[in-house]
């Protein structure tokens, strides 16, 4: 688990530091028109690639990612 965390942490603490940098360089508004986008980027990406598991069991996921892989061409 310490890999993810900090990953996470290196993450946030650029993400931290960009935010001033980004207004100090661009202005107020282009940063948070640029940070729209890669919201809009980031969702676009989760509804795409990034499966729905709402109210399924563990066994259903793994053989949902099983008849994926199956399907998939190689």
């Amino acid at each position: 688990m310490i890999v993810p965390v900090l990953t996470q942490w290196a993450a946030n603490a650029f993400r931290g530091s960009a935010v001033s940098d980004g207004i100090q360089s661009n202005g107020q508004d282009a940063y948070l028109c640029l940070s729209g986008v890669d919201g809009l980027l980031a969702g676009s990406f989760h509804l795409v690639f990034c499966a729905e598991t709402k109210n399924k069991t563990l066994e259903e996921i793994e053989l949902q990612w099983q008849i994926s892989a199956i399907q998939k061409p190689d």
